[in-house]
């Protein structure tokens, strides 16, 4: 199993305007992101709207980028439903795929406390006996990861780390910096990737790298190198790219999408028709991104 860390591409999932899922350019997408250079990718997850797909549509996706990853690329595929049920259900279907870890976050919908989701983490791990990676996105799920006993999870050895997408940096750099080794923390906050690396994550997951996986690759590499300023050049490189969300109002995933549109990579449609951005936005993401 390749180690867990690095650039995690959040891979999309490209459409066809009827909402079915275009497999030949997501074929064609993962195959772009692998020649790239990203470390890993994650399947099925908030940018590849995961929830949204069926069983089947996720179960062949998650083929698909086997197919066309390098073998020292890495596959995480989140398992995302709403009650701990329903995930162990979708872990134990998948589980003959060979993912290289499961990604699961908290229950969701209805409210639930620091004991209720530890309990939910748990009972999943007892599902599969490969590793977990915790998925904490609060602002998608109403509840926080962090209520849960951390430490408790951690020292189970079920668990392979934690993305963390609340965008709390100093909660995020305080667990980084002091938690206990072999536990990764996962920068989920395009905007914060810098920064993470050099507190101590072990990778970061980006939606942006769709579009443009360059800064990231050339990131991950100064990082390692230990090369500050070029690691600050990168991070403002991939901040001028986040404004094409600004401009969408904060329309993250179909942002991604129209711009990787203008590219030829995929058409600009999401599983709902309605969530697809106008032409006069995608022509301003255009002028961001150097693509009109």
């Amino acid at each position: 199993m390749n180690e867990l860390g690095g650039i995690i591409s959040a891979a999309i999932t490209p459409m066809e305007k009827d909402g079915s899922v275009d497999y030949d350019a997501y074929a064609n997408q993962i195959g772009f992101l692998t020649k790239a250079g990203v470390n890993g990718f994650f399947i099925n997850g908030t940018t590849g709207e995961g929830t949204y797909l069926s069983i089947e549509e996720r179960r062949r996706c998650f083929e698909i980028a086997k197919v066309n990853k390098e073998k020292n690329q890495f596959l995480c595929l989140a398992c995302i439903a709403a009650s701990t049920r329903e995930v162990v259900e979708q872990i134990r279907t998948f589980e003959k795929l060979e993912p290289d870890y499961f990604v699961v976050v908290p229950p969701y919908y209805f409210g639930a406390d620091g004991r209720m989701i530890e309990k939910h983490y748990m009972t999943v791990a007892q599902a599969t006996e490969r590793p977990i990676i915790i998925y904490n996105i609060p602002q998608r799920t109403v509840n926080d990861v962090f209520e849960a006993d951390i430490r408790a999870l951690m020292a189970s050895g079920k668990f392979a780390g934690m993305k963390d997408s609340s965008g709390d940096f100093i909660r995020f750099s305080r667990w980084a910096l002091e938690g206990p080794r072999g536990f990764n923390w996962i920068q989920g906050e395009d905007l914060l990737d810098a920064e993470s690396f050099i507190a101590g994550a072990s990778g970061v997951v980006t939606g942006l790298s769709n579009i443009f996986p360059e800064p990231y690759v050339k990131m991950y590499a100064a990082f390692q190198a230990g090369d500050l300023k070029t690691m600050i050049e990168c991070q403002r490189a991939i901040n001028r790219l986040a404004t094409i969300i600004d401009v969408s109002d904060g329309k993250v995933i179909p942002a991604i999408k129209a711009a990787v549109s203008l590219f030829g990579r995929c058409e600009r449609w999401d599983r709902i028709e309605a969530e697809s951005l106008s032409q006069s936005t995608i022509s301003k993401i255009g002028e961001i991104i150097g693509k009109q």
